[in-house]
């Protein structure tokens, strides 16, 4: 299931940077938003 949600957060990153990037996929930006959303995940436990 983690890694389902983990594959979800990285092709909405790289979607996201194609958008900002006209087209230009960067695959940081993909991974940025797996961080993200990891860092997310940790936060609503700790609440």
């Amino acid at each position: 299931m983690r890694f389902l949600y983990t594959l979800i957060l990285f092709l909405v990153g790289m979607g996201c940077s194609a958008l900002l990037h006209a087209g230009n996929l960067k695959l940081s930006d993909g991974v940025l938003f797996v961080i993200a959303g990891i860092l997310f995940q940790i936060w609503r436990k700790l609440d």
